[in-house]
């Protein structure tokens, strides 16, 4: 289960790679740890978000609320007696179209998208990017990613309640959301892809 209680017992399976500590001293541990330093920064951000959707699970109830609330007050503008119900799912009723914001709402499709197009294109130029600007361009796209989420709804919420009530009904969105976050990460590649390539400034002599 996506709980903090299923997730803790679930850890215990990591346990067999401690021994692996003690096949070199610690002075090697630490030289290895300086030489591949970027490397192991990628790791961790593989091994912690590569697969979000536990972690996605953990912060949905306390999450939820923040994206429903946000999601209504984007679309009141538009709809301004639409009205919000802060449920466990928090739903947004329009005159013609009620949204229930569900997990699969979260943009948790966005992040597992973003997360493997971004590791193709971080394992196709790792020797060419600059290590530290490549992890601050991860944050940036999931930012950028879950901001472009909340449009998503909020378009999903004011399109659905003016112009077309069934828009919600079907596979359709679910299929649309995929072209728009890739849409997303490719606007997003564009604007970051020479920046993370360029080299960082050595500190003068």
């Amino acid at each position: 289960g996506g709980t903090l209680l299923a997730t803790l017992p679930l850890s215990v399976k990591l346990l067999p790679l401690f021994p692996a500590f003690a096949l070199f001293p610690k002075n090697q541990w630490l030289r290895l740890a300086r030489l591949y330093r970027g490397e192991l920064i990628a790791a961790a951000i593989v091994l912690f978000t590569f697969f979000p959707e536990r972690q996605f699970h953990l912060i949905w109830p306390y999450y939820s609320q923040v994206l429903g609330k946000v999601v209504w007050l984007l679309s009141l503008p538009f709809l301004p007696d639409a009205i919000y119900l802060a449920e466990a799912d928090p739903i947004v009723i329009g005159p013609r179209l009620i949204v229930r914001i569900v997990f699969e709402c979260s943009g948790i499709e966005g992040i597992t998208l973003f997360d493997f197009l971004f590791g193709m294109v971080a394992l196709l130029g790792w020797n060419r990017m600059n290590k530290r600007r490549l992890l601050m361009g991860y944050g940036i796209g999931v930012a950028a990613v879950l901001s472009a989420n909340v449009l998503r709804i909020v378009l999903l919420v004011v399109l659905g309640n003016l112009y077309w009530p069934t828009i919600g009904e079907g596979s359709f969105h679910v299929h649309a959301g995929w072209v728009f976050f890739g849409l997303v990460f490719t606007v997003f590649l564009y604007f970051t892809y020479g920046w993370m390539h360029r080299a960082a400034k050595k500190p003068a002599s």
